[in-house]
């Protein structure tokens, strides 16, 4: 990302450097009436270059940020549609033979040509229409923009705006009190007008614009710490699937309630014997778990991690059969649930910590067994950020419906609401980020993945419609070990171990073997 960066800003300054008036006063000292090679000289170099950078961009895979979907697809094509008329307007207001340097260039400072200012077309509106069209078009040419598209796109706003102020200051240099009443008459780039009926309409439109601003991201910023804070009492908030109108609407501007997780049964109802334990977390905070002994060694430890607003009670279906394949299991309850101290979730991100010293914690306890790191949605990323960022090596990984990136999991939750997904998805992310105090956006199990080498399960529901299954795919393709990937048919968003018990036997007896392939190794 900082050879980009270097890129636009080296492209900035040659772009800028060529056209400066020193350069371009002393080329046209020394060429005259043959000024317009330069001119050409100029948009080659500009063209070229233009397209070494765009191509280094290009072939950067960076997080999906933001995309133009849903009821934003119209606004798009509007600035797309907006931008391909200034474009054109200007094209017909300007000398478009002396900007392509096809002749020779007069004193070289009009806007119209032949260094006079012009006001007629969309010069009448608008001093500076290509770079208001350069705008929309840069903001909008793209369904997606990812971490590399947003770079690019701020470092060429900021340069189009400052080079839009710099041609105002050469402007009023060249042509004087003509152009600063020309100022007076026209906008700069906006084609509202400066004074008369319209003023009022220019107001009513920024006050607007920035309240609506400001009310979406005071609802993103409560929303986002509805959902990764737990209260102590009241009922929780249904599933998004299940909402009719009026309660969808309910929700959307009064938030969620997700009352604290708690331990509800335990293994002696089903009756599993077990043995409660009580370790620190990264943060100093106490961490709660039920240990399952089963066979001893070389039998591996499970330790099984559960999903957003849950805890290790809601394992335990998962757990017996894990039980019953011979294995000790360990259920963890994340930092805000069950047994553990706290209330609040970072949805995986800190929770990769609990994972980390949940790791450390079996390996001191039960020393010399192989240890499988085994995570439900959340749980998935946990495990998997655990092992990339947080030091864990265990013998294997089992990750379960988990989430690609947390902006995506973000989206179909809107989606299931019948909302837009952007941008009330991006909002919700940063606002979630900034409370949690961490990058959000940089919070994604598919790029922890690509630094897990030890052998990893990946299973999911093929009719999963929080987590979609090509989320599960990207998880699997950027994983760089031995890895197995099982879609199960007719599943949803549940624990796999229920929804199909011999195709999940078969791939804990995949991830078992290798789990004990790799500790031989």
């Amino acid at each position: 990302m900082h050879l980009l960066v270097i890129a636009w800003v080296l492209w900035c300054l040659l772009h800028s450097g060529m056209i400066a008036r020193p350069v371009t006063g002393y080329f046209r000292r020394k060429l005259g009436a043959r000024f317009h090679i330069y001119r050409i000289v100029f948009n080659l170099t500009a063209l070229a270059t233009l397209m070494g950078v765009v191509l280094y961009w290009k072939s950067l895979h960076t997080s999906l940020l933001f995309s133009w979907e849903g009821i934003l697809v119209p606004l798009r094509v509007a600035l797309l549609a907006m931008a391909g008329i200034l474009f054109i307007a200007g094209a017909k207001a300007y000398d478009m033979r002396q900007f392509l340097g096809l002749q020779g260039s007069g004193n070289g400072g009009g806007l119209g040509g032949g260094g006079k200012i012009s006001d007629s077309g969309i010069l009448g509106h608008s001093r500076h229409p290509w770079y208001l069209g350069a705008l929309l078009f840069l903001w909008s040419v793209s369904r997606d923009i990812d971490t590399a598209a947003l770079v690019t796109n701020l470092i060429l706003t900021a340069y189009l705006l400052v080079g839009t102020l710099l041609e105002e200051r050469k402007l009023v240099a060249e042509f004087g009190e003509q152009y600063r009443r020309y100022q007076e008459r026209v906008p700069m780039l906006i084609p509202l007008p400066l004074t008369g009926r319209w003023m009022p309409v220019r107001r009513l439109l920024g006050a607007s614009l920035a309240t609506a601003f400001l009310a979406i991201n005071l609802a993103a910023f409560l929303h986002a710490g509805a959902m990764t804070r737990f209260e102590t009492s009241g009922i929780r908030t249904p599933p998004p699937e299940s909402l009719g109108i009026v309660q969808k609407a309910r929700t959307l501007f009064s938030g969620v309630t997700i009352p604290r997780p708690d331990s509800g049964g335990t293994p002696a109802h089903l009756g599993l014997p077990f043995e409660t334990h009580t370790f620190a977390g990264n943060g100093g905070h106490r961490l709660e778990a039920w240990y399952l002994p089963g066979a001893a060694a070389p039998q591996p430890l499970v330790l099984l991690f559960h999903g957003y607003a849950a805890g290790k009670a809601d394992l335990l279906p998962t757990a017996a059969r894990i039980y019953r394949l011979g294995c000790s299991v360990l259920l963890v309850d994340f930092y805000g649930s069950g047994g553990s101290t706290g209330s609040s979730t970072t949805i995986g991100y800190r929770e990769g910590e609990d994972a980390a010293a949940a790791f450390r914690f079996a390996r001191e306890q039960w020393p010399g067994r192989p240890i499988i790191l085994y995570g439900l949605s959340m749980g998935g990323a946990a495990v998997l950020r655990a092992v990339a960022v947080e030091g864990a090596f265990p013998a294997a990984l089992v990750v379960e419906s988990t989430f690609d990136t947390l902006l995506n999991t973000v989206r179909s939750r809107f989606r299931a609401m019948g909302l837009p997904p952007s941008p009330l998805a991006e909002l919700l992310v940063y606002w979630g980020g900034v409370r949690g105090g961490f990058n959000a956006f940089a919070h994604n199990p598919a790029d922890y993945a690509a630094l897990v080498k030890c052998p990893t399960l990946v299973m999911h529901g093929a009719n999963d419609q929080r987590v979609l299954p090509e989320e599960a795919r990207r998880i699997y393709y950027a994983l760089s070990g031995p890895k197995r990937l099982s879609e199960y048919p007719g599943a949803g968003h549940m624990p796999l171990s229920g929804a199909d018990k011999n195709r999940w036997r078969e791939d804990m007896a995949w991830v078992l073997g290798a789990a004990s392939a790799s500790t031989e190794e």
